[in-house]
């Protein structure tokens, strides 16, 4: 712009620059004076200075200039139990390709690792599988069925699964299934009639050819219990 013979010039508004401080107008190697009267005409330089910001990472701090590129540090040892998914700046992951261009703290982040349990119902109704947590206690879910059979639990090869347990690596169960036989039982008289319902399939027979049950049957939809009992026809 252009000012009068002796008049003082107005300071214009700071300029501004990515990653640098405006720090005054240069007049050759000195500050220009702004009460100074105009008697030439004057050619001014914006002086800069690069901004420096404060990088923590993992509470180790350190001192870096604009457009510096960090040094992504080694991954931190394994954890039973987690997954490290990487540094972040808050809640957004740091790219490390990227320059510097303002105050960092990166944190490191992890995940509880989730553990699948699937289901071999072998043949009986669909059960879906689901995911728990690390050292988290499943909930049993419901009993499927089979038609036929009685639903004995889930199985680990040839080991009952411990519900209580907790879970730490992921687990396919097996349904196991008694095969149920229609049958007809006499309740002890003062019931004073015979019902029908399944029982299991264990029973033997003695010398005469006379049916014996082996242990004590399971039942379908029968709730009474230590019934004195006698197999008949």
């Amino acid at each position: 712009f252009e000012v009068d013979y002796e008049t003082v010039a107005n300071e214009p508004a700071a300029p501004t620059k990515d990653g640098y401080t405006f720090k005054g107008w240069m007049n050759g190697d000195a500050a220009y004076d702004w009460t100074a009267a105009v008697k030439a005409d004057l050619t001014l330089k914006a002086e800069w200075e690069i901004n420096k910001y404060t990088v923590t990472i993992d509470g180790k701090e350190q001192t870096v200039v604009y457009g510096t590129k960090l040094t992504k540090p080694d991954d931190p040892a394994a954890v039973e139990g987690k997954e490290f998914k990487g540094w972040y700046n808050g809640k957004e992951p740091y790219d490390w390709t990227k320059p510097v261009t303002s105050n960092l703290s990166l944190t490191q982040k992890w995940d509880v690792v989730k553990y699948k349990i699937t289901f071999d119902v072998d043949g009986g109704s669909e059960v879906k599988p689901f995911e728990v947590d690390y050292e988290t206690v499943a909930n049993e879910p419901a009993a499927p069925t089979k038609e036929g059979h009685l639903f004995a639990g889930w199985f680990v090869g040839e080991v009952a699964y411990d519900w209580t347990a907790k879970v730490k690596e992921n687990l396919t169960l097996k349904a196991k299934w008694k095969k149920a036989l229609a049958g007809i039982f006499e309740f002890d008289t003062e019931y004073n009639g015979w019902q029908e319902w399944s029982m299991i399939e264990n029973e033997s027979k003695d010398a005469a050819g006379t049916a014996t049950i082996a242990e004590p049957p399971l039942y379908l939809n029968v709730n009474v219990k230590d019934l004195p009992l006698h197999y008949g026809n």
